[in-house]
């Protein structure tokens, strides 16, 4: 008996094909650019990658696949940008309120937490029984929903990026000697 697949399950393939097809572009290029490199160039990355190779092989620490790296990309996409849920893929529009949670996914041998929007409902319960911080994004303004108290809440990394860059352009000393300038009465 075959398992049904849900509109959540199909999005998140949809979102994960599109981001393997982005790093498979980007690694074709890269070696595009490997080819066009002189010989004697291309000869020392390829000993350098070979030691690599070694390495791995004897450690048993091996890069991520492309599955774990389009995985990573989705998760940190959304705690960057918070378009689409970080479990199920479902779009979230600019006017809903956010629910944060933290999201792990594979990280080379070991895992790697980060606080990422999820959707409403299933994906909420998936993360905490209850939501008890209900603030506002300190930059745009958006409803967002924290699992615990304390600290400054945003609804995504783009807005703390931009609050942070706001305080400490609103914070930089004028150079020593140096008055402000005030513009003339007359």
């Amino acid at each position: 008996m075959q398992k049904a697949v849900t509109p959540d399950e199909t999005r998140r393939e949809l979102r994960l094909e599109q981001l393997r097809q982005e790093i498979q572009t980007t690694q074709e290029a890269k070696q595009a650019a490997r080819l066009a490199m002189s010989t004697e160039r291309r000869a020392g990355i390829e000993a350098y990658e070979h030691e690599i190779k070694l390495l791995q092989m004897s450690t048993g620490i091996f890069p991520p696949s492309l599955e774990d790296q389009a995985k990573q990309a989705l998760v940190d996409r959304t705690a960057w940008t918070c378009e689409w849920c970080a479990w199920c893929g479902t779009d979230s529009a600019p006017e809903t309120p956010v629910y944060r949670a933290r999201v792990s996914y594979r990280w080379g041998q070991g895992f790697r937490e980060v606080l990422a929007p999820v959707c409403l409902g299933a994906c909420t319960l998936r993360a905490y029984s209850r939501y008890d911080c209900k603030r506002h994004c300190e930059n745009c303004g958006r409803e967002v929903h924290l699992a615990t108290w304390g600290g400054r809440a945003f609804c995504c990394g783009r807005c703390a990026y931009e609050a942070a860059k706001r305080r400490t352009q609103s914070t930089v000393p004028t150079p020593a000697g140096s008055a402000p300038t005030v513009p003339d009465a007359s």
